[in-house]
């Protein structure tokens, strides 16, 4: 028993050796050949590009740093590779290869693979889980409904875009977070809230009505 319990634990520290190191290893050594492709300046054993964050924080950067240096020296770069320890993911960083992906996917899926698995158990016919037949385009269409927005999402972005300074420095999340307060009152209230002359209410505390 003894003897099969150290051929365990030998197996799965050989496994975790491969799926941490060797793994993440060759996947980079393939990829370096690829002018196209970015991968971090060198190979961070473990904590894969989690150390970057690490170091970009170290030097008093931000923590993605190293994203936006890509993205203003590196014209020709088409994905980005991220590694996180064992787990990878490929960002796109062109219409080239969102394009490229987008015909790799299939234009219509008329298998169901996931019978069996532990979640078709609990909500069998579920929405990740039915294939794609008329049914799924109904109900997909029922929770989309917050595509409509998107063009009013744009004119958003695009009018708070042209209102910037050349070489103005920006808190970019107190943006963000106006960007997306100016989205949600327009949702709720229709119109811009610049537009909107007053806003009457009663206050709880002096009994004024307006703002």
């Amino acid at each position: 028993l003894v003897k099969l319990v150290l051929w365990f634990g030998l197996a799965y520290l050989m496994f975790k050796v491969y799926e941490f190191l060797v793994k993440p290893w060759m996947l980079r050594r393939k990829y370096l050949a690829y002018s196209n492709v970015s991968l971090a300046d060198k190979f961070y054993p473990v904590l894969g590009d989690v150390a970057q964050f690490n170091e970009n924080e170290r030097n008093n950067k931000f923590r993605m740093q190293h994203f936006i240096d890509i993205a203003t020296t590196k014209t020709d770069v088409d994905l980005k590779i991220v590694q996180n320890g064992p787990i990878v993911a490929f960002d796109l960083c062109s219409i080239n290869s969102f394009n490229a992906l987008e015909e790799l996917l299939p234009k219509h899926i008329d298998r169901f693979d996931h019978k069996g698995m532990l979640i078709g158990n609990i909500a069998p016919g579920g929405m990740f889980l039915m294939p794609s037949d008329s049914k799924w385009d109904t109900r997909r269409k029922a929770i989309n409904f917050a595509s409509k927005y998107i063009s009013m999402m744009i004119q958003t972005v695009d009018h708070w875009a042209q209102n910037l300074k050349l070489d103005e420095e920006l808190d970019f999340s107190g943006e963000l977070s106006k960007i997306t307060f100016r989205i949600i009152t327009k949702i709720l209230f229709g119109r811009d809230l610049d537009k909107m002359e007053k806003c009457e209410y009663i206050s709880p505390f002096d009994g004024s009505v307006k703002m």
